[in-house]
């Protein structure tokens, strides 16, 4: 069984990844391509990230009409232990990691990166404008270092292939600046109506509002107001007082 290794965040899977898929799946001549997402990439900050659980679900979602190509939830946090894993459970299966050619830049920051390139083949395919700059790379360059003292190393092999210009950033970056801003709410007023905060947050959720400006006019609710402020990032207030209320 020869398996293609495809992980990454996949925050959010996209087009481009099945794009990658499938010509890796060609040109390697593999029975599966597993698409194995990380909880949480070391390279990159926590910063807009989907839950583990929802690249998961996008992931299955999106690779539903393609049979060679699974999705694996497997917790591991290096890809050296999940390399370690994979090859320990499956004896008879022969791995190959896939990748496009812009993570190439970052691979020598790689955990344990010699060991890694010593236990598993990499396949690269071109992305962007990447294939060109990939000499200069210095992952490539230990590697070929390293392959000079070691005959037994595994292929790094790099594919110039069709490209499809659309990443994660570009989706995220959509998703980020297409919402709903509330700016004149009264959370201050919620509690004496029986609802939660949370019911509040959840429906605001599902209705992509993702920003909340709740406006206080009573000195009484100020400090519940802060509290709603302080504990949920979205939230932002405005205390005040209606001219009408104000005497001379």
């Amino acid at each position: 069984m020869k398996v293609g290794i495809l992980g990454g965040s996949f925050n959010p899977a996209h087009l481009g990844h099945i794009h990658l898929s499938k010509i890796a799946i060609k040109k390697l001549a593999l029975n599966q391509l597993w698409w194995i997402p990380t909880p949480q990439n070391p390279l990159k900050a926590k910063n807009n990230f989907l839950s583990f659980e929802e690249r998961i679900k996008k992931c299955q979602i999106i690779t539903q009409k393609n049979p060679k190509i699974y999705v694996k939830k497997i917790n591991y946090f290096y890809s050296i232990d999940l390399v370690n894993f994979l090859q320990k459970k499956y004896k008879n299966y022969e791995f190959i990691w896939v990748m496009g050619a812009d993570n190439l830049e970052d691979l020598h920051h790689w955990h344990d990166f010699k060991n890694l390139i010593q236990k598993i083949e990499f396949a690269i395919f071109s992305r962007d404008n990447y294939l060109k700059k990939t000499s200069n790379f210095k992952a490539l360059k230990l590697y070929q270092k390293y392959k000079n003292n070691s005959k037994k190393l595994p292929k790094f092999s790099i594919f110039n292939t069709p490209k499809l210009d659309i990443s994660s950033t570009q989706i995220r970056n959509k998703i980020m600046f297409n919402y709903i801003v509330e700016t004149h709410c009264h959370l201050d007023l919620i509690e004496e109506k029986g609802i939660n905060i949370q019911e509040i947050l959840k429906n605001c959720h599902e209705k992509n509002v993702k920003i909340l400006q709740t406006i206080c006019t009573r000195i009484s609710a100020v400090e519940k107001i802060l509290q709603y402020t302080k504990y949920h990032q979205n939230i932002y207030s405005s205390v005040g007082l209606h001219p009408c209320n104000v005497s001379a």
